[in-house]
């Protein structure tokens, strides 16, 4: 019996390391997302011009999109 205690004992012991990986390559994950979303908001247009059918051209900025 206390072999398999000790057998018990570090199938826990895998498992939490398992998952104290995952949290961590998740944290990283999340932080490069974030940077890339930052970096890409670097190339995004302030201003853009949309052509409307019945309105023509109609100029809209990033301000009046963002709320929506």
């Amino acid at each position: 019996m206390p072999i398999f205690a000790l057998l018990l004992s570090g199938v826990k012991a895998v498992i939490m390391m398992i998952l104290a990986a995952n949290a961590a390559v998740g944290v990283i994950t999340e932080t490069n997302a974030e940077k890339a979303l930052e970096e890409l908001r670097a190339y995004q247009a302030d201003v853009a011009t949309v052509v409307h059918a019945t309105k023509g051209e109609v100029p809209v900025s990033s301000e009046a999109t963002s709320s929506q």
